[in-house]
């Protein structure tokens, strides 16, 4: 690493010089790196519009075709796992609950940042509250509506399903094109 090391025998014209050349560096690497988000906001708006699309697109894919193509018992949603888990301590139901809600808290908590851009939004007090209500629904429908899917067509059995598990529900009930494109 590039630095100032008080114990060699450099000149300090030079130490200062390597000094400032190190921050030159350090300088144009941030530079280059934030430009583009001072030049193209509304090209990276629009881009993170798309990428939007493509990532929910899977996943919507899935709550509409798998009940369609598959047998679908509603009653899936109104069951309750109250049984021990060594996973969760032992502690069944709850455990699981807990666990669930430690997911929600780190996926909701990019919310509270929003105050970082506050400056460059027209009216914030107006519609900051709009775009975080929207935001909070949208982040909700998005986890809610394939899992419902899932659930009621509970194939493979929603009690063994783990992390990461949407490529294989994906498969079992639509086809492996759609768990390529989930995964």
């Amino acid at each position: 690493m590039l630095g100032f090391d008080p114990s060699s025998s450099s000149s300090s014209s030079s130490s200062s010089s390597l000094l400032l050349s190190e921050f030159a560096v350090r300088a144009f690497i941030a530079l280059v790196y934030s430009l583009p988000g001072l030049f193209l906001v509304d090209p990276i708006g629009k881009g993170l519009g798309v990428f939007l699309v493509i990532v929910l697109l899977p996943f919507l894919t899935l709550s509409l075709m798998g009940p369609a193509c598959n047998a679908v018992d509603w009653s899936n949603l109104g069951r309750v796992d109250t049984g021990g888990d060594e996973d969760n301590g032992g502690e069944g139901g709850f455990g699981k609950l807990m666990a669930l809600i430690n997911v929600l808290y780190w996926n909701f908590s990019g919310i509270d940042s929003a105050s970082t851009s506050a400056g460059e939004v027209r009216n914030p007090a107006a519609d900051y509250p709009k775009a975080l209500i929207t935001c909070v629904g949208l982040i909700t429908l998005t986890y809610l509506i394939p899992l419902l899917s899932a659930t009621i067509v509970n194939k493979p059995s929603y009690d063994s399903w783990q992390d990461g598990d949407f490529a294989t529900i994906a498969d079992q009930q639509v086809g492996r094109w759609l768990a390529g494109w989930v995964a």
